[in-house]
């Protein structure tokens, strides 16, 4: 929720919100075919993030541990575990995928080295993270949890959709560490919209205005926009 002079501003600069989930949904849309088996991670109850995958693919699979994934309607097939006890067996899946989880990961290498082993052979994994190099992301990282669910709460996020972050996979300089590492490569694209993260100040939410044109103007300066895209593949 927008304070009252934001509002206004709001409106007058953009008129609408841009949801980086389409943008992202789409992109692994286009690497979806009929015999496509897809792992979501970090599914959720699905709610907030609608897509037809299921429609397109052989199957969509979820895995999260909070129960609401159990009524996620995106889903084929709904698992509330951990992801790192699955059971998956090696070269399982074609697509995997995770939208705003990777930031929550303590040990990316194990986590992708995971990944690397239930995907098939020139299989995709795409994820969508904040990037460390955001200055939003910068205060994020230190400023402690209690005050995240505070902040969020105040833009009328529950408390229980907000989750402790590490950001050990939120750079370039560190996803090119870690693919030599876990032997993969990848793609990024980086975004900037409207600063919906500055919503209660109208002196903060002009100076948001004044970044997102800039970094959106300058292709040099898009190693500084807000959200990363990430496709990866491994070499088997």
């Amino acid at each position: 929720m927008r304070g009252p002079f934001v509002d206004p501003l709001f409106k007058y600069f953009y008129g609408y919100i841009t949801d980086y989930n389409p943008i992202f949904l789409d992109w692994i849309k286009d690497y979806v075919t009929e015999n496509s088996v897809i792992l979501e991670i970090g599914a959720g109850g699905g709610k907030n993030v609608s897509y037809d995958f299921a429609k397109l693919a052989q199957k969509v699979i979820g895995v999260d541990m909070d129960p609401r994934i159990l009524n996620n309607p995106n889903l084929n097939e709904s698992l509330c575990i951990d992801f790192f006890d699955n059971k998956f067996d090696d070269n399982s899946f074609d697509i995997i995928f995770a939208n705003s989880v990777v930031e929550h990961i303590q040990y990316p290498q194990k986590f992708l080295t995971e990944i690397r082993r239930i995907i098939r052979p020139n299989g995709y994994f795409f994820f969508k993270t904040p990037n460390m190099l955001h200055f939003a992301i910068i205060i994020a990282k230190f400023t402690p949890y209690w005050f995240h669910k505070f902040y969020c709460g105040l833009s009328g996020r529950k408390s229980e959709d907000t989750f402790p972050t590490y950001y050990y996979m939120n750079s370039t300089r560190r996803i090119e560490k870690l693919s030599k590492s876990v032997n993969f490569s990848y793609k990024i694209r980086t975004l900037e919209c409207q600063p919906d993260y500055l919503f209660l100040d109208p002196v903060s939410f002009l100076m948001g205005v004044g970044y997102e044109r800039l970094v959106n103007k300058y292709k040099c300066l898009n190693k500084f926009r807000i959200v990363m895209m990430v496709k990866a593949t491994f070499e088997k």
